[in-house]
């Protein structure tokens, strides 16, 4: 438990942090009692870990947008398929002699994700 000497208070006031952003410095305020957040005592380390917080959830967060936005590739491949005159893949000719006729359909389906000439 922090003692009552080594606690201090923030008062954060939304309007106060917009135009700290804009680059007007706020007015101090009073403090407002009974909202303590920090030890006055914070160690040096403290500060340095709380930095690295902060940067590895605005890490988390941008490597989270960037997986959401960017679309996943799927694997490159082109597909060939023979099938037989009622287009299942049954029931095609698989014994025909030299000068004998037969019907097949064959296809072919690009998965490269490019036009191919």
């Amino acid at each position: 438990m922090i003692t009552e000497e080594d606690r201090f208070v923030v008062d954060f006031n939304f309007k106060d942090f917009l135009l700290a952003l804009w680059g007007s410095a706020p007015r101090p305020r009073k403090p407002c009692k009974g909202l303590v957040f920090f030890s006055k005592k914070k160690k040096c380390i403290d500060k340095i870990l709380t930095v690295i917080l902060i940067i590895s959830i605005i890490l988390a967060i941008s490597m989270t947008v960037y997986v959401i936005i960017t679309p996943k590739e799927g694997e490159k491949f082109t597909e060939f398929y023979v099938l037989g005159p009622n287009g299942t893949a049954d029931d095609y000719p698989t014994d025909l002699k030299v000068g004998e006729e037969g019907t097949v359909i064959i296809g072919i389906v690009n998965h490269e994700y490019a036009n191919v000439k």
